[in-house]
């Protein structure tokens, strides 16, 4: 009956439009736009579309707010998750915490937009300060080797911990 294309940068919606026969088509944009932009091309694309469905509602307010010509199209929803699940796997996994140190925890692509290098310039402040912490991060990206270098280079090789992507973050 529906068809849904999770759109992001540099991925578009062409299967659905041109190979899937479904009475409803929809788009689901999971970044905040105000943070990128949307080629014309995909812009097209997406206005073939039936709704656009942004994750939150903050980003569908960011969206109309920049792309005008979807006002009444856009709508949002959260993620959908199966919390119970969630919950199941939560008790499965754990990592190696350091008890005598906060232990902060990023489960995130590794991308532009999720500001890691900026998390890093924030950590590399707080070690000079003499703060005691374990970054543990949780994902890839197309910035994963980056923010890894970016680590070692602010001195940071033992305040953070790399796990790439996980099967249960």
């Amino acid at each position: 009956d529906a068809a849904i294309c999770f759109h992001g940068i540099a991925r578009n919606c062409d299967f659905i439009l041109k190979k899937v026969k479904a009475k409803t088509k929809l788009a689901m944009i999971h970044f905040d736009v105000a943070m990128a932009d949307i080629s014309k091309k995909e812009l097209k694309r997406l206005a073939k579309m039936d709704k656009v469905i942004c994750v939150s509602e903050s980003c569908a307010k960011s969206f109309v707010k920049k792309y005008h010509a979807f006002d009444g199209k856009v709508t949002w929803m959260y993620n959908m998750q199966n919390l119970d699940d969630i919950v199941e796997k939560s008790k499965q996994k754990t990592y190696n915490f350091e008890k005598d140190k906060l232990n902060i925890i990023t489960v995130s692509r590794i991308t532009k937009e999720k500001a890691h290098i900026r998390t890093l310039e924030i950590l590399k402040e707080l070690k000079d300060e003499g703060f005691k912490f374990v970054w543990h991060v949780v994902g890839s990206g197309d910035r994963y080797d980056e923010v890894k270098q970016e680590a070692v280079n602010s001195g940071l090789e033992k305040e953070v911990v790399f796990y790439g992507n996980q099967v249960n973050p």
